[in-house]
Order: structure tokens, then C-alpha cells, then sequence
């Protein structure tokens, strides 16, 4: 058994500004959702609450410290592909600081904030099944 096994918990990040929101077109290298707009997203670590896997994974991947997220969501999400299933856990974030840059360039082509009313297209899985419960971004 290898460690997509079983399914696998993921955090993601709606970091609003005003009327738009963070997102990043992820690369061709990445493992799932290649060439699609996401969050700040990535996985929790064995032994990490949710909330400290959302503040690494956005600093890891945007250089932006967050603070009060607001936990929104979750959905469940098959790449059947990748043969991957993760329960993916959304939170809305409206205060953070520091520089915004991109600290994987490998991963990702860069972070734009997209207008809320508009959102840039393909997106990835996870933001295409969140939109599907309901919420709105």
C-alpha cells in the first residue's frame, strides 16, 4: 500500500482582498490539476492541526502570513487519473501580511488576484467542487 491508498487531507486558502481573490496557475511538474487555477493550497502533515497546515502551506507558497482563518467548507475529491482522494478543507482569510511573491516557481506560474465574480478558467478540482455545494466565493 502506498500512501495514496487512502484518502488524504488538504487545506486551501481563500485569501480575499477586497472583491477578488488569490489564485495561481498551477505548473505541468505538479502532480494533479496541471495547467489549472487554484488556492494556496497543500496537504496536512501527520500530526499538524488543519489551521497550522493552511498558515505553513500559504507562507510556503505565497510568502503571505495569515491570521483568523474561518473554516468554510470541505469536499471530498477524486482524481481518478492519479488515483488520489483527498478531503479537501476550505478557509476564507481576510487578514494577512507581508510580500506577496511566488516561492514555487516550480509549481506554479505566479498568484493573481482574480476578481470573486469572475474567476479564470480551468479551474481545478477542488475550487470546481466547492463551487458545486454552494458556496460563494
Amino acid at each position: 500500500m502506498n500512501k495514496y491508498s487512502f484518502p488524504r487531507a488538504a487545506v486551501n486558502a481563500i485569501i480575499i482582498k477586497s472583491d477578488r481573490v488569490l489564485m495561481g496557475r498551477r505548473k505541468g511538474k505538479v502532480i494533479q490539476g496541471a495547467e489549472t487555477w487554484a488556492f494556496p493550497c497543500g496537504h496536512v502533515g501527520l500530526c499538524e492541526t488543519l489551521e497550522r497546515a493552511l498558515k505553513r502551506e500559504v507562507f510556503e507558497e505565497t510568502g503571505l502570513r495569515i491570521s483568523k482563518p474561518q473554516f468554510v467548507a470541505f469536499t471530498e475529491d477524486f482524481f481518478k487519473k492519479e488515483k488520489r482522494h483527498f478531503i479537501s478543507f476550505f478557509y476564507a482569510v481576510k487578514n494577512f501580511s507581508g510580500k506577496l511573491e511566488n516561492k514555487e516557481e516550480d509549481r506554479c506560474y505566479g498568484w493573481e488576484w482574480v476578481p470573486t465574480k469572475k474567476l479564470p478558467k480551468p479551474l481545478f478540482l477542488t475550487v470546481k467542487n466547492l463551487i458545486k455545494t454552494g458556496f460563494k466565493i
